[in-house]
Formats: C-alpha cells, sequence, structure tokens
C-alpha cells in the first residue's frame, strides 16, 4: 500500500506484464466489447481505426509506462477500460480541432410551408443550449473529472453518461451490478453538489 506521502502505488512493469498475461479469455472478450463501443460512438472520429486499435494502443501505452496503472486503486481491467476511454476522447478531440464544418452540416434555412407563420428553425430556438450554457456545461465536466481524477469508476460511469448510455448498458458493458452502479451515482452525485452547488442537480 502507498503511504500518505508517496502517493498510489505505481505498478512494476513486471506486474503490468504479468496482469496483462492473466487476462482471461472473457476479460479480452469484455474489453474488445468496450472498445468496439467507443470506436462506433465516435463516427468519423475514428478516421478508419478499428476496436482492435484501440485496445493495442491502450496495452502499449501501459507497457510502455506512459499510463500508470494503480493497482491498489483498480485492477487491469478496469484500467485497461479507464484508458481506452481516455484515448479515445483524445482522438475525438483532435478530430473536431483539425475537421471543419462540410457546407452540409451547416444550418440553412428550411423552405416555408404554405399556412405556417415560423419556420420550425425558429420555433425551435428557444430550446437549444445557447453557447454560453454550452461552455458552462463543458467547464463542470472538466471540474468533475478533475476532482474523480483518482475514481476511475465515476470517470468509466462518467463516460458512459456522455456517450448517451443508458444506466443498464453503462452496467453491461463495465459489468456493474445494480448495486455498484448505484454507490457509483452516489459518489458522483455527492462530489456534484459539493463542486457545483445548484448546479449540480439534486
Amino acid at each position: 500500500m502507498a503511504d500518505a506521502e508517496s502517493g498510489p502505488r505505481i505498478a512494476t512493469p513486471e506486474e503490468v506484464e504479468a496482469a496483462l498475461t492473466g487476462l482471461i479469455k472473457a476479460d479480452r472478450a469484455r474489453l474488445m466489447s468496450y472498445a468496439r463501443w467507443r470506436i462506433d460512438g465516435l463516427g468519423r472520429a475514428a478516421l478508419g481505426r478499428k476496436a482492435k486499435d484501440l485496445f493495442g494502443e491502450a496495452v502499449t501505452a501501459t507497457l510502455a509506462g506512459n499510463r500508470r496503472w494503480q493497482p491498489d486503486s483498480v485492477d487491469i481491467k478496469g484500467f485497461l477500460l479507464g484508458v481506452m476511454r481516455s484515448i479515445s476522447s483524445h482522438w475525438r478531440d483532435e478530430f473536431d480541432e483539425q475537421e471543419p464544418l462540410l457546407e452540409s452540416e451547416l444550418p440553412s434555412d428550411p423552405p416555408e410551408r404554405e399556412g405556417e407563420r415560423d419556420p420550425p428553425l425558429e420555433q425551435a430556438g428557444s430550446s437549444a443550449p445557447s453557447a454560453e450554457r454550452v461552455l458552462i456545461a463543458g467547464q463542470m465536466v472538466a471540474t468533475l473529472k478533475n476532482h474523480f481524477r483518482e475514481d476511475p469508476e465515476v470517470l468509466l460511469v462518467m463516460g458512459g453518461i456522455k456517450d448517451g448510455m443508458s444506466g443498464p448498458e453503462i452496467q453491461e458493458v463495465l459489468e456493474l451490478s445494480q448495486k455498484q452502479y448505484e454507490t457509483i451515482m452516489r459518489r458522483l452525485r455527492r462530489g456534484a453538489r459539493k463542486l457545483l452547488g445548484p448546479w449540480g442537480g439534486a
């Protein structure tokens, strides 16, 4: 165990290699299933990458020491899930920064229909989030991620919520029981209330 001064214990290269070698077939299948889900969620941002590429990069980064596993905090499978989440999120961010909007993706004025007082876009305008609200939401997520940086379970659940997964889907992918999922969600809600006040929800 780590002491208060040295911080969490980092696995040695030998421990990492042994843990990766010890992954059973069911573990690898679950990890690949998660990798496929992350790649599918990237869409065009995947740039032709496959699930095996994401899994392979996570393993390579772990073996190289670029991603440091804390075995006293999370098992190797949970750690690799977090690494794949982080890598795929980075791929998406890179794509969003480099990819210009296509003309077909830009908003255009829909044709007015006979008898229609306002175009549909104007009718729906009030429900669309403003740029300020989107920015605030992004800052909130960043604050929560930083707060839970040592809690990989909460980060994985946050990633699933961000990608539009339902509670049962998150439980299936992360192999969580209902009780485990509810415990993680309580930690997330407590952290949100503590950090964000009224913005943190109930």
